[in-house]
C-alpha cells in the first residue's frame, strides 16, 4: 500500500514545504469557496454569451479573434468530436480559460 505522501506526490507536497497538513488545510479552504467561484464563473459565461449572441448567435463559430479560434480548436480536440453544440463549446471554452488563469490547488501559496 502506498503512503499518502506518495499518493499526493513529492512535487506537490514540496510546493507546500513538504507539509502535508498545510496541503490538507488548503484543500479545506478550496472546498469552502469552490461553489461560490463556480457560480460567478457560470454567471460570467452566460452574461458574456448573452451579450455576444445579441450581435451574432454563432459568435463562437464566426469569431475571427485568434484567442477564440485557438480555444475553439482546443475544445474540439479535447472533446474528440466531429461537431459540438454552442453550449458545449461555451462550457469547454470557459473550462480551458479557467484552467489557464487559475490553479485552485495553489490558492493559499505565496509566490517566491
Amino acid at each position: 500500500m502506498l503512503d499518502l505522501e506518495t499518493l499526493l506526490s513529492q512535487r506537490r507536497l514540496g510546493s507546500y514545504g513538504k507539509d502535508l497538513q498545510a496541503h490538507l488545510e488548503n484543500l479545506k479552504l478550496i472546498g469552502k469557496y469552490t461553489h461560490k467561484i463556480a457560480l460567478v464563473e457560470i454567471a460570467l459565461r452566460n452574461s458574456l454569451d448573452h451579450l455576444l449572441s445579441a450581435k451574432d448567435t454563432e459568435w463562437i463559430n464566426n469569431s475571427t479573434d485568434p484567442r477564440v479560434i485557438q480555444m475553439r480548436a482546443e475544445t474540439f480536440e479535447m472533446c474528440n468530436a466531429t461537431a459540438l453544440s454552442h453550449d458545449s463549446y461555451l462550457s469547454n471554452l470557459f473550462h480551458i480559460l479557467r484552467n489557464r488563469c487559475y490553479y485552485w490547488e495553489n490558492i493559499t501559496k505565496v509566490g517566491e
